[in-house]
């Protein structure tokens, strides 16, 4: 019986979330409520609450989902050299973003107030330091980095490079092109980290 229950608790989650996104992507995150979301979902106001404590969970449930697959993207993917693997890596996420404006701008600015959120991105942040620590090791063992750098300091500075440059597009509402934009920079750290 437990394991009917735990469905039947599974799939209403799903439901809220798959409702959730629904109207976020059709009204927009702060004109949704969770009234719309529980109608859309065919379940009772207070049975939102039972599975999500707040609307910005779903954003930071969809938000690992989205970070998830840009990193199944990037291990697929064979760059020519590290330092096309470093400006292809964030330009998959924004990608994604492309592809889901209305929650990558809500996410973003929701950020600063949820916890959620912020852990959702320091999980992401974590697999990019992981992933880059990995391939600079690498690219080091080769001689193509220079030695006198520490390389957990030039993976902090890439990824502040990447989020800070993604930011900057996001809060001048993409008046600038991201990927040109990231490509210079990356472009220059690469420059200034190589043999």
């Amino acid at each position: 019986m437990t394991g009917l229950r735990d469905s039947k608790k599974e799939a209403v989650r799903q439901r809220l979330y798959d409702a959730a996104l629904s109207r976020f992507r059709a009204d927009g995150y702060d004109d949704t409520s969770v009234a719309a979301i529980c109608k859309e979902a065919g379940v009772a106001k207070g049975t939102f609450f039972n599975h999500f404590p707040s609307k910005a969970d779903i954003l930071a449930i969809w938000y690992g989902d989205a970070m998830d697959k840009a990193e199944k993207a990037r291990s697929t993917g064979h760059p020519a050299s590290f330092r096309a693997a470093l400006v292809e890596w964030p330009l998959i996420a924004v990608k994604l973003a492309a592809e889901e404006p209305e929650l990558w701008r809500a996410k973003h600015a929701h950020a600063p107030l949820s916890r959620e959120i912020q852990t959702a991105e320091t999980n992401a942040d974590n697999v990019v330091r992981e992933n880059t620590l990995a391939l600079l090791e690498t690219v080091r063992a080769d001689g193509l980095l220079r030695e006198v750098y520490d390389l957990p300091a030039i993976v902090e500075l890439y990824l502040a490079t990447s989020t800070g440059t993604i930011r900057e597009w996001l809060n001048t509402g993409g008046h600038f092109d991201l990927a040109d934009t990231l490509r210079s920079r990356i472009d220059t750290l690469v420059d200034l980290i190589s043999a």
